[in-house]
């Protein structure tokens, strides 16, 4: 029985699905001397990591914080660049002559009038299509 579940767990372990528990009873079943023949060449890799768990290093690592330095220098030049923008937009806008104010009024009642014209005009190709059904049902019935 014990033997099914370790080999449902080495199973487990190489499709990535076992728990941090499963995978110290895989260790300590591996560690010992009863491993099953046909599990042996797992055993030299389990040790393995048992070894290496237990491996310290004595180097001194220095861990300098550089992207914290980075992201404030971003968000400082992303904050230029918005308000640069924003400054172009508002000098642009402020310099629109009385022509221009009037081309733009002009080209909104364009608009508005192309906008009813297109309302009427569907309304009218609604009844063409209803006339349209009258004369292909007026033909089926005359022929």
């Amino acid at each position: 029985m014990e033997l099914d579940k370790i080999e449902k767990l080495v199973e487990a372990y190489f499709e990535g699905k076992t728990t941090i528990e499963q995978e110290q009873h895989l260790r300590n079943y591996f560690s010992g001397d009863q491993v099953a023949t046909h599990l042996e060449p797992y055993k030299s890799m389990f040790v393995a990591f048992l070894q290496a768990k237990q491996e310290v290093s004595t180097r001194d690592f220095k861990v300098t914080d550089v992207t914290q330095t980075r992201t404030r220098w971003y968000g400082i030049a992303a904050t230029i660049a918005v308000l640069a923008v924003l400054a172009g937009f508002m000098i642009s806008n402020s310099r629109i002559t009385q022509e221009e104010k009037e081309a733009l009024a002009a080209y909104k009642q364009t608009k508005e009038a192309l906008r009813l014209l297109s309302q009427k005009f569907n309304k009218g190709t609604e009844t063409l299509v209803v006339i349209n059904e009258f004369t292909v049902a007026k033909n089926k019935v005359l022929k």
